[in-house]
């Protein structure tokens, strides 16, 4: 057996189950006995530990073609490899993440699926509305694909530090900023001493990242990739630098920069590192931001966790960057085996799915199917379905070399903040020197025309 394989027993019994009960297995046998449904997907490995179990159970009689898209560990497709691939294969059902999604989709070789969602008695409104905005992200404004999970953060809290130092508890539809000035308090109170943080992320700890961060929690970038041009003279980068300049000075925030291995432009950090960065876990910092499920409710030295709705947008606290659909399935233009591969898709986006799910407890991430709601016991989910992701800017066409651009940006910025930090630059000169130097160098790292 594929060593990528879940366990079998309690899945295809239980689904086997759902899916007698929905009555789906009778119209779509004869189907399968008829057609191959070719799926592109990753790579073969990629569908046996994600999708093949649910498929098989639920479409025992399916005959399945893979179209593996990057086969090989490590190397992957550019956008333009991709698309021409699927161009090529034309294939029925097509398993992709976000982002190759858009381009399928602005491309025109993904089937629009409202016809078929009418004529299933599905509708929008069954799912969480910050994945069928996210789908429905290109130049027509159609539904092109679903994605049966998304993957919410929350901000975990140290309840027994809070009470230790006496400090109020944060709240749900905090934003960023202000989680920041609660995790100030446990330095007035001590907690710097004492060798605790007020909130922690394990990788940044550097100004780029910091306020890389808190843009993306506002919705904006230090770039516009597609123009070329810096932009960060606004009154609102200028608040948000103020203020992350601010918080190293009071202590709230500590650059100590955090070294992984470097390979083809990729940091990676070993097991060793990563929980060392983890001081949440460790009960030296009050406050992170983390995956659902990430913690259990006691850490390993008893404290108690706690956890509210992640930070959003201060101009809209129905938004957050915090919010993530990584995932996408969509029917190739040219399928030939069109409806096949809705039934496939309907089945993994169905109410039985979401059972399957909480019953295996997965950890897959969360369902889309708002009938979720109905099984999940947690108050916090409730509001993670009606905060959706902020909607940023996307440079289709870059003409930017980005990663060249942020190697060099990096070590400008994180030099200038500490000079702002220490008191040689005002935070006016700041500004000016980043937007400045870091046009010319987005000058030296245009792409070739």
């Amino acid at each position: 057996m594929n060593r990528y394989r879940r366990p079998l027993a309690m899945l295809l019994s239980f689904l086997m189950l759902a899916v007698m009960a929905a009555g789906c297995t009778s119209n779509t046998e004869e189907a399968a006995d008829e057609k191959v449904l070719r799926i592109a997907v990753d790579s073969e490995n990629y569908y046996n530990y994600k999708y093949a179990d649910y498929i098989e159970a639920a479409f025992p009689a399916l005959k399945v073609e893979l179209v593996e898209m990057n086969p090989e560990p490590g190397t992957y497709l550019s956008v333009a490899e991709y698309t021409e691939k699927i161009k090529k294969e034309k294939p029925d059902l097509i398993l992709t993440n976000d982002f190759q999604y858009r381009s399928l989709a602005t491309e025109g070789l993904l089937l629009d699926l409202s016809t078929l969602m009418t004529g299933s008695g599905m509708k929008e409104d069954d799912f969480y509305t910050g994945m069928t905005e996210l789908m429905k992200r290109n130049a027509d404004g159609k539904l092109y694909g679903l994605s049966s999970i998304f993957e919410p953060t929350v901000l975990f809290y140290n309840e027994s530090l809070f009470k230790e130092y006496g400090v109020d508890p944060p709240t749900g539809g905090m934003s960023l900023e202000e989680v920041y000035e609660l995790g100030s308090r446990f330095v007035s109170a001590g907690g710097g001493k004492d060798g605790v943080l007020g909130v922690h992320q394990a990788y940044l700890n550097m100004p780029l990242d910091v306020l890389d961060k808190f843009g993306s929690a506002e919705g904006i970038r230090f770039v516009n990739y597609a123009t070329g041009q810096m932009t960060m003279e606004t009154p609102l980068w200028r608040h948000l630098i103020e203020k992350v300049v601010q918080l190293y000075q009071f202590g709230t925030l500590s650059m100590v920069e955090v070294k992984g291995k470097v390979v083809d432009g990729v940091t990676y950090f070993d097991e060793n590192t990563s929980t060392l960065l983890d001081l949440y876990s460790k009960g030296e910092a009050a406050m992170t931001v983390a995956y659902y499920g990430a913690y259990p409710p006691q850490l390993d030295n008893g404290d108690i966790v706690g956890y509210v709705a992640p930070p959003v947008s201060s101009s809209d606290r129905q938004r957050s960057a915090h919010m993530y659909v990584f995932t996408a399935m969509a029917i190739g233009a040219e399928a030939e085996n069109s409806e096949m591969a809705w039934n496939v898709m309907r089945f993994l986006t169905s109410d039985h799915m979401v059972k399957v799910r909480t019953k295996l407890g997965t950890n897959e991430g969360v369902s889309t199917n708002k009938s979720y709601l109905n099984v999940s016991t947690d108050p916090v989910m409730k509001q993670l379905f009606e905060i959706n992701p902020i909607i940023k800017p996307s440079d289709a066409k870059s003409i930017i070399n980005e990663m060249k651009f942020m190697e060099s940006f990096r070590e400008l910025m994180n030099t200038e903040v500490a000079a702002a930090v220490k008191g040689e630059r005002s935070i006016d000169e700041l500004i000016a020197t980043l937007q400045k130097e870091g046009q010319s160098l987005l000058e030296v790292n245009k792409k070739p025309e």
